[in-house]
């Protein structure tokens, strides 16, 4: 019996080092944080909806297709973050702010991938858009795709800066 009693001791004390706490004023957090991933998210929605050239090759297509499963598990966590309570434990903070970080690399390396294929795509077919409406249009998809790159770059430091505890 001895040997059980130091077990159930040892379970009631709390494990204080898997717990973490949010500095600051979290609901300020919250809303700057949903409104940062909504504004990207704005910013890709009007890059598909301007319909370049290039978003008939496979080239730009599929990466700008696949910058959706990023960004769903992004709003989700950010969503997320309002049911949080102002301590939680490491499974939560995997759920949510682990689950930001992580969304957020995969944005960084899609929406690169899609900011090269762009590039590759307006460089391998600069006959094909000699009027400049074409041109134009092609330029202005590369540049939200670049807003929508340096935007999750500029999440990374907000992440860092408001979440990471450092």
């Amino acid at each position: 019996m001895a040997k059980y009693s130091n077990w159930v001791k040892k379970a009631e004390v709390p494990d204080i080092v898997n717990y973490y706490a949010f500095s600051g004023n979290k609901k300020k957090k919250e809303i700057l944080n949903l409104l940062f991933c909504l504004f990207m998210f704005f910013v890709h929605i009007v890059s598909g909806l301007i319909n370049p050239p290039s978003s008939h090759s496979f080239l730009v297509f599929y990466p700008y297709a696949f910058i959706f499963l990023p960004f769903a598990f992004l709003l989700y966590a950010s969503v997320r973050l309002f049911v949080l309570p102002e301590t939680i434990t490491k499974k939560q903070w995997d759920k949510s702010l682990g689950s930001l970080k992580h969304s957020d690399i995969g944005l960084i390396i899609v929406s690169g991938i899609c900011v090269v294929c762009e590039i590759v795509f307006i460089s391998t077919h600069i006959s094909d858009l000699k009027d400049s409406a074409s041109m134009t249009v092609e330029l202005l998809f590369c540049g939200l795709q670049i807003v929508l790159l340096s935007s999750s770059v500029l999440y990374g430091f907000f992440y860092d800066k408001n979440f990471s505890g450092k």
